[in-house]
């Protein structure tokens, strides 16, 4: 740099003042002193105007300098930006070009689309067309049916007519029937003996096994068996004790053991027969 170049350079120095050498014996001598005084002073006012000269000139330079560091920087800052801008530049043709590819495969899987819409609703339409001719034939056959249904309504509200006369003659119906199957039973007026000789029937022990296994006291069956029997409209003559009940107990469980014992029997023998 200039800076470096003047700083380098040789600088001025003052000469020291050389002692007055007086030649003998002339005048000329002090006028050539006189211009040796003056030379000096006059190169040290050249040389305070050079200095000065120089530091101004430092003083450019240095603003000189600074100002290109400054437009250095500035150029460093728009080249950056500049690269920034074309790598921006370069991604967004990149993606331009992918949002190209992209919009066409797009737009031909959109024109599949309407092709096979275009089919479907054709299709759709014949389907509508095959619904509509059904749905008139169904609603004929509605009506068809709706007729035949109003035929059986009719149908079917008489004879609910019919029966609700009927329903209303029920009580009087019931009432004469009871009244024929009393007058028949005081007719009749039927005696039940439950002792055939002095001996119980055996369709009354039966009955009095049935009514203690069923839970029925020893000393109410026989008043059970009078008051079924006179809800019947029987009579029944003799009424069962609690003794009785309990012997014709004990007599139905003596028959059940001669029965099994006949029966263990029979399979013992029949058992002896396969053995031989």
């Amino acid at each position: 740099m200039l800076l470096g170049q003047v700083s380098s350079s040789p600088t001025l120095e003052v000469l020291p003042e050389q002692p007055d050498k007086q030649p003998e014996g002339s005048e000329g001598g002090s006028e050539a002193e006189d211009g040796l005084t003056e030379s000096p002073k006059t190169a040290q006012l050249e040389l305070v105007a050079v200095t000065q000269t120089l530091a101004h000139t430092e003083d450019l330079l240095q603003a000189a300098e600074q100002k290109g560091l400054e437009l250095y920087r500035k150029l460093r800052v728009e080249r950056r930006k500049l690269q920034r801008s074309l790598s921006r530049k370069t991604i967004l043709e990149e993606k331009t070009k992918l949002l190209k590819a992209a919009a066409s495969s797009e737009i031909a899987h959109a024109n599949k689309l309407v092709h096979h819409s275009t089919a479907e609703n054709a299709a759709l339409q014949s389907k509508l067309s095959t619904l509509i001719e059904k749905s008139i034939e169904t609603s004929s056959q509605f009506t068809a049916a709706k007729l035949d249904f109003q035929m059986k309504l009719k149908e079917s509200n008489r004879q609910k007519r019919n029966a609700q006369k009927r329903c209303h003659r029920v009580p009087e119906i019931k009432a004469k029937a009871a009244q024929r199957a009393k007058q028949n039973a005081d007719k009749e007026n039927r005696i039940y003996q439950l002792q055939v000789k002095g001996i119980y029937q055996p369709q009354v022990r039966e009955m009095a096994r049935t009514l203690v296994a069923a839970g029925c006291a020893h000393e109410r069956v026989g008043h059970v068996i009078q008051t079924v029997c006179k809800n019947a409209g029987i009579d029944v003559v003799g009424n069962m004790s609690r003794r009785t009940v309990s012997r014709t107990i004990l007599e139905g469980l003596v028959a059940a053991q001669v029965q099994l014992g006949h029966e263990l029997t029979k399979a013992e023998g029949k058992q002896q027969t396969a053995a031989t």
